[in-house]
């Protein structure tokens, strides 16, 4: 008969072997950098997002939620090819 061992999320968390190349060295998170990286790339949509914002400013309703998602999307579509080449 198969035992069955109920973890908390932080205990199985905790169970994972995180490993950097070999060493005892703490993970590095590649995440923050790479989004750096391609900020510069997606430009147009954070000055269409900036625009509706100062624009939103001026009429005291509505919101910017589409503009600020599609510069979100351009940031995404530029780091998820980035992130998965840092994947093992």
């Amino acid at each position: 008969q198969q035992q069955i061992t109920v973890m908390t999320i932080s205990e199985s968390y905790n169970s994972i072997n995180f490993k950097n190349n070999a060493s005892n060295e703490e993970p590095v998170d590649k995440y923050p950098a790479i989004t750096e990286t391609c900020k510069p790339k997606c430009t147009a949509a954070y000055a269409a997002y900036e625009t509706c914002v100062k624009r939103m400013e001026k009429k005291k309703d509505g919101d910017c939620e589409p503009w600020y998602f599609d510069y979100w999307k351009c940031i995404d579509k530029c780091r998820v090819p980035q992130l998965m080449k840092t994947l093992k």
